[in-house]
Order: structure tokens, then sequence, then C-alpha cells
């Protein structure tokens, strides 16, 4: 998962410059080979994001199936664009999908991993028995009065059907019960090694987990999945429920008073939380990233408690990784972040803590992880791909529940276009110091291993190693970086620094010096 949204994350800044290119015309349709080419590309980095967002989709909804199997999941409902989670339209002729009524509503509030879980189930199900190579529809149909969705995936028969048909009303029965198949391994092998035959099992329980329910219908020329459950449309940034707060409302820029203060281990998620908070419009001198070392982590406590003494009438929003893993007496160690505002919150009076709020970022978003972090801080941020438009979504439902309305901050409070090009710069300054990362951590590595003489100097290269690889994934996803990226995960898959290692280092020290000379002729 975190592999996936590190690609995401080198996919976003890649489409920023060349959305960057496009505004200043460099990108044009004057016919030439190299508009074409560039305009290709833009397409192909377009199709990588949205196939990198799926995959994850497919992680994250995965490990809800865990949870709602075991009883600890519960609906997280958010406004959804059917037409954009869907991606329809990039669908072909051969999966069409039908919206009804024809001005089908544009957000309804459901939870999206659990729509999405059913309905890829249902359309997996559909192309695995269903007719080979038919075409499978998805309709979806909006009953304004009843305020209820109703979504229906449709196949055309598949070889196995004449014998679904004769098993009558025992085939609906069978096909919801866990572990159970309606072919059995004499028929269709191939599904018995691809399958376990909970799928529909586990869509009836997502089913129930939103108040609805879900049923197929195998009917002469046709197999019909049902999904039914009630839904509210979402007007104006608006829905129409007591318990939920307005995820639509402007907050951005934040109050000129406010500090974006942040702590995580990985380099990479430290630049990109330095993006995520410049992008709520938080002055750069007010931005304060820590975790590089373990004398950061350690003192995170104390550095936040006298921060906000010194700034009483100030707001902070502090955003920690739960999991900080570091080398402590020559053991590693994990630190949870959820502790240190926790320690925090304790060690401030109550009128200090009203100016805080306090999230937990992580990858791990199982239900019991959710409720823990929420225990200890204000509120939980998922490590999803940071994209500028989407920071306000993120974080205008959990500022306001905790602020309030008042303290959202003014259109004049920040400029957007000298704030874009002060972030530019930030850009441009952080690539060059990536570079000179680069190289000081090859040196260092370089030197720890001529001297290797006992295990601390393996554990601290293969670190050393893992922090490199990070820094890799910030950079390209050129050959070269695969490469390198490759080269340093066979050399920490080894078990002590013996010749063979050694020599994938010389390897790896050569690609990644070629790569720090390509980006320095490249500016």
């Amino acid at each position: 998962k975190n592999g996936v949204l590190a690609a995401i994350g080198i996919y976003d800044g890649i489409h920023e410059m060349i959305n960057e290119f496009k505004d200043k015309g460099h990108i044009t349709n004057d016919g030439s080979h190299l508009s074409i080419l560039k305009q290709d590309i833009v397409e192909k980095i377009d199709d990588l994001g949205i196939t990198l967002q799926e995959t994850l989709n497919v992680v994250a909804t995965e490990t809800i199936a865990r949870d709602l199997v075991n009883g600890v999941y519960k609906p997280r409902y958010e406004p959804l664009n059917f037409h954009e989670i869907f991606n329809v339209h990039k669908r072909d002729a051969r999966f069409p999908f039908k919206f009804i009524p024809i001005d089908f509503p544009p957000e309804i509030s459901l939870d999206p991993q659990l729509v999405q879980y059913i309905h890829r189930n249902a359309f997996t199900n559909a192309c695995k028995y269903g007719k080979k190579g038919g075409v499978v529809r998805t309709i979806f149909d909006y009953d304004s009065k009843e305020k209820t969705l109703e979504m229906k995936v449709i196949n055309e028969p598949g070889i196995f059907h004449d014998k679904i048909l004769k098993m009558g009303r025992h085939a609906k029965e069978q096909v919801f019960r866990p572990g159970k198949r309606l072919h059995s391994a004499s028929e269709d092998p191939s599904s018995v090694r691809l399958s376990s035959g909970d799928g529909a099992w586990i869509m009836r329980n997502c089913a129930r987990a939103l108040n609805g329910n879900c049923d197929y219908d195998f009917q002469e020329n046709e197999t019909v999945f049902t999904f039914t459950c009630p839904a509210k449309i979402i007007r104006n940034g608006i829905k129409h429920s007591s318990n939920q707060v307005d995820s639509n409302k402007k907050i951005l820029p934040l109050p000129q008073e406010t500090w974006g203060i942040a702590i995580d281990d990985s380099k990479v998620q430290r630049k990109l939380l330095h993006k995520f908070l410049s992008h709520t419009g938080i002055e750069t001198n007010k931005i304060i990233i820590k975790g590089e070392t373990l004398l950061e982590i350690r003192t995170f406590d104390d550095f936040v408690v006298d921060l906000v003494k010194k700034h009483p009438q100030d707001l902070f929003l502090i955003i920690v990784d739960e999991n900080m893993d570091c080398t402590e007496d020559d053991k590693l160690i994990t630190i949870s972040g959820s502790l240190h505002v926790q320690n925090i919150l304790k060690m401030l009076d109550s009128d200090l803590n009203k100016q805080i709020l306090a999230l937990v970022r992580s990858a791990n978003d199982s239900s019991a992880d959710i409720a823990k972090y929420e225990a200890r801080a204000h509120g939980f941020i998922n490590k999803a791909p940071i994209v500028k438009n989407g920071v306000e979504k993120i974080l205008a439902p959990l500022w306001i529940k905790r602020f309030g309305i008042d303290e959202c901050g003014s259109e004049t409070a920040s400029d957007d276009t000298s704030h874009s090009s002060e972030a530019s710069s930030k850009d441009t300054d952080n690539k060059i110091d990536l570079e000179l990362e680069l190289k000081n951590s090859i040196d260092r590595i370089d030197v720890l291993i001529k001297t290797n003489d006992c295990s601390n100097t393996t554990m601290l290269v293969m670190e050393l190693l893992h922090a490199l690889k990070g820094d890799l994934m910030t950079y390209s996803t050129n050959d070269f970086c695969v490469q390198a990226m490759d080269l340093a995960d066979a050399i920490r898959a080894s078990p002590k620094l013996d010749e063979r290692a050694i020599l994938k280092w010389g390897q790896l020290k050569e690609l990644v010096i070629s790569l720090v000379i390509r980006l320095k002729e490249a500016e």
C-alpha cells in the first residue's frame, strides 16, 4: 500500500510539472511531432494515475472486507460522483454504463469503498462466469421519491447457465453462502483456483452495512445482480442528515495565525506533508516538519508544547505519522505518533487545547486503528495521494468540527498566484537539495561498506539503503531509478554484507552517480 501511495505521489509531481508547461504554452496543437509526443505523455500519465488509484482502492476495499467480516467496520459516508469513481468515460462498448434518470444526481452520500467493492465483485463474477467476451452492463437508478439507489450488473449466459437454471431457487440460496460456488471444480477448475467462494457473501455483508440488500436473478437469457440501499442526494454541498459536517465548505486559505506542524520518520513523507500544509495557505515560516532524527522524534511533545505556550492566541494544525521506526541502542523501535498527541494534549491546559487540531496520518485504516487514533487525537487522515484541490475536502470536515465556521480563512488572506510561484520555487530548491542528499547518501554508505567490521554497521547500511530507495522514488520512474531500487532491495535482502552484496553495491553506486549527473545536465 505504501509503495502504491509513493508511486501516486510521483505521478502527481510529474503531472503538475506538465500542467505548468501547458499553461505556459510549451505544449501546443501546432501539429509538430514534439507537440503530439507530449500530448501522448500527458494521456499516458493520466492512465497511470487512474490505474494506481484503482489499485489502491482494491487494497483498501479488501482491508475493509476483512473488517466487515469480523464485524468491526462502520460505514464512512462521503459525497460520491458515480461517473468519476467508476471512470465511466474510460469504459469501452463491451462494458456500458447507464444512469437513470437522465439528470442522475451529481453527488450521493454513501461509503465509496463498500459501493466499489460490491460493484467490482459483481462485475468480476459477470466476466468470469458469463459469456466469454460478452457484454456486461451496469445500470444505476436513483429513485428521488423513495431516496434509494439501485445498481444492476447484467451479463449474458455463460456455458454453465443451463445447469444453474435447473437448480431453481436453490441457486439463489447457495450463491450467498460463505465458501460456496455454483460452479464445481469439475466444471470450472480455474474459478476454484482464483476464488474462495466468499465474494457474494461479502457483497451481501457490504450491502447490509449500508442498510441495503443484494440478490441474483438467473433468467433464461441473462443473469442480473441487483444491489439496493437508501441513499441521500447532496445538494450545494449539504447532505440531508444532521450528523455529518459539510465536506464542501470552503475553509482555505486557513487563518493567517495558523501554524502547521508535522512529523514523520520518512523523508518522502516529510516532503509530502510539507506539500499538504503548503496547500492550506499556511505561511512558509509557520510550517515545521520534524522526524529527521531520533532526537526530533523523542522531543516532539516538548517542542510542540513550548511552541503553543509561546503563541497562545494562534491556531495549530498538527499532523503525526502513527508508526515511526527508529534505531536506539542498536535496536529497531517503533514510536507512536498518536501517543505523542495524547501526551501533548495532556500537558496543555483546556484553553490551549482549544487552539489545536491534531490529526493522525497512517496507512493502517481498519476500524480498530481509527478508533485508537480518534481516542488519542482529534481525527484521522489516510495516507492518500496529496492533490492541491483535494486538501480542502480532506481538511474541511475536521477543521469545522474542531473550530467551527468562524475560524475559516478568508478569500483575501492569501494570493494563490504568488503562493503557487513560491511553491514552484520551493520545488526547485527541493530538487537541488535532493541531488545533494543522493550524493551524500552514496558517500556515507560507501565508507561504511569499506570499513565493514561489525553487525551494527550492516544494520546501519540497511537503514541508509532504505532511505536512499525512498529518495529515488521521489525523483522518477525511469529505468535508472527502477534498476537502482531493485539493486537496493537485493542488497537489503542479503543476511550480511558478503561479496555478492558488495558487488551489487558497486553497480548501485554507479547508477545513482549517473542519475545525479543526468539530473544536473537537465537543469
